[in-house]
């Protein structure tokens, strides 16, 4: 798993936010028992679950603990935590889709900072070449005409680099949990992790109702396990 190109440090700090992460699936609190500082918690943990190493080392961690789970015949529970993982995963999206964003409209609005005095300094030279006439004029047309020409070409490519941003931007938005939606998924998420750490030990049920996830009932059946 270390076939990456990280230190022994990093990875060992990599690897104590995984443990925390695993033991209450929250990621600031996760980064901050890592020893990230507390002020940015939140932000290092969405770029820390993006990471590849996290990433491989939670799966593989993820499927030893379903691995256990069907060893000891749990197979409620492992339902459960495979419930909790999706509303975690969806949770994980909107976080980094917030972050991508971000980052796309700043880099946007830098290049829209370029490109208005461009717009205005091309507006400037039309009106020039506009009022250009007559043969003793030729040279100086010809001479704004080339910087008409250049600015536009110049103009072209800078919102030409927009585009990548823009479609990121869209497609970053279907990730996107509304407000009136958080606070439902967000209790779901609290009450599925209870439950869980609840029965770490197995206690016997027959069925866990739990309502949330936007509009959905989310109902594991226990069965005659």
């Amino acid at each position: 798993m270390n076939r990456l190109n990280i230190s022994e440090k990093t990875k060992a700090k990599y690897d104590l936010f995984v443990t925390a992460y695993l033991q209450s699936f929250n990621g600031a609190k996760a980064a901050i028992e890592a020893g990230y500082s507390e002020k940015t918690a939140a932000q290092q943990s969405t770029r820390l679950l993006t990471n590849v190493y996290i990433k491989e080392k939670l799966d593989f961690e993820l499927k030893r603990l379903r691995e256990r789970m069907a060893e000891e015949g749990s197979r409620a529970f492992a339902n459960l935590l495979n419930t909790f993982l999706e509303v975690e995963e969806k949770l994980r999206k909107h976080d980094e889709a917030q972050m991508n964003i971000a980052e796309s409209e700043k880099v946007i609005h830098d290049i829209n900072t370029s490109l208005f005095p461009m717009y205005d300094e091309m507006e400037k030279v039309k009106k020039k070449y506009d009022k250009t006439n007559g043969n003793s004029n030729r040279p100086l047309k010809q001479e704004l005409g080339e910087e008409l020409e250049r600015l536009e070409f110049e103009i072209i490519q800078l919102e030409r680099t927009k585009r990548p941003y823009d479609f990121s931007i869209s497609q970053s938005r279907d990730y996107i949990i509304y407000p009136r939606d958080w606070e439902k998924i967000a209790t779901l998420k609290m009450n599925l992790l209870k439950d869980i750490l609840d029965r770490g030990g197995f206690k016997p049920s027959d069925k866990v109702e739990l309502e949330g996830d936007v509009s959905l009932e989310v109902i594991v059946d226990y069965g005659d396990d």
